[in-house]
């Protein structure tokens, strides 16, 4: 048997959220609580319940959570009047950008220590990006593996014309024709390729809910066609991209008993390093209805499944992190505390099983 390592927790509560009705929601919750808060992110909520962690099987020691302005945090103590303006010009600006990457090289002493496993529980998966790119500069070879409902690659302006083209899909703001954008959460991946840290080849994403079609490459709206080019570069490039239809089917769920098959053929990440991101929107379940765009249809055992087929037994994980958990809706969601730690565990000692397999 393998000796268990540490899993190390960390928490960031960064959220520079723009959307309307994310804004309303803290504003709720802060009024309902009366201005007192003691629960800010999902870091607080684990800390919250240490003592009910199953330490035999999940061996945690406590970091620390990385601070970030008070208007820019999951509960924002609205000491000053906060609009939805206030976040995108932060972003567009190269705000978000600028802040991941200090979180990013703050952090790159913790995030690939071989005595420790570092989790990272935040809101915006920017800072994904803002740890790979450091640990890409290192380890330019590393594996970024992701379990997203959303394909967190397309860059702002193609993202944005998307949502134009379909009429303004009420989950997503359209911000105009001429916005061009500016790293986020919904663009890090982009960044990583653009800016020559990522390899396509050595990007996995699982659960993705709406991929391009092939058709979409042959309509004539220029939108359409740029949306599903930026796609077809990853996919050319060597990125394993697969829904969350495809990982649901049954013959599926069948083969990873033989390993995880793409289009790329058998994959394998034995003897490589990882770095595993867990955007909560992936999962169909109470933690995946406290996320930004709610819950997609994948369970926490089908991602432990597919982290067995992917032999990390025998890979080298850099770090983890769980990512998108809004606090802000768990009372619209009915979802309490004690279900968010609970699920979060689960997930989280389904890896440790993994990592002490020969």
């Amino acid at each position: 048997m393998k000796e268990r390592k540490v899993f190390k927790i960390y928490g960031c509560d960064y959220d520079p959220n723009p959307d309307t009705y994310a804004l309303r929601r803290k504003l709720s919750r802060f009024i309902s609580l009366g201005g007192r808060e003691c629960i800010r992110g999902p870091y607080d909520i684990f800390i919250k319940f240490w003592d009910r962690l199953p330490m035999d099987r999940l061996p945690c020691v406590k970091g620390d959570k990385y601070p970030c302005p008070g208007y820019l945090s999951a509960s924002p103590g609205f000491e000053t009047e906060i609009y939805p303006e206030t976040f995108r010009d932060h972003i567009n600006s190269g705000g978000c950008r600028d802040y991941c990457r200090r979180f990013g090289e703050d952090y790159n002493g913790v995030f690939g220590n071989r005595n420790e496993i570092p989790v990272l529980f935040g809101v915006d998966h920017a800072l994904t990006g803002g740890i790979v790119r450091e640990l890409l500069k290192s380890e330019p070879d590393m594996r970024l593996v992701i379990f997203d409902a959303h394909f967190d690659g397309f860059s702002p302006k193609v993202r944005n014309d998307l949502v134009g083209y379909y009429d303004r899909d009420a989950r997503y703001e359209y911000f105009g024709d001429d916005f061009t954008g500016n790293y986020d959460a919904g663009s890090f991946i982009h960044y990583l390729k653009e800016e020559g840290f990522l390899d396509p080849k050595n990007l996995s994403v699982f659960g993705v809910e709406s991929l391009p079609s092939r058709e979409m490459k042959y309509m004539g709206n220029s939108r359409i066609r740029a949306y599903s080019e930026e796609y077809d570069a990853y996919a050319e490039g060597g990125s394993r991209i697969l829904s969350a239809d495809a990982l649901n089917a049954a013959a599926y769920s069948l083969s990873l008993r033989h390993g995880v098959t793409t289009l790329h053929g058998q994959y394998s990440l034995s003897g490589k390093k990882v770095y595993i991101s867990v955007d909560a929107d992936v999962l169909k379940s109470s933690l995946g209805a406290v996320t930004r765009y709610g819950g997609g249809s994948i369970s926490v055992r089908k991602i432990i499944d597919i982290l067995t087929a992917l032999n990390i037994s025998s890979a080298q994980i850099m770090g983890i992190d769980i990512m998108e958990i809004d606090i802000s809706k768990m009372l619209y969601e009915n979802v309490s505390e004690e279900e968010i730690f609970n699920e979060t565990v689960s997930l989280l000692t389904g890896i440790a099983e993994i990592m002490k397999q020969q």
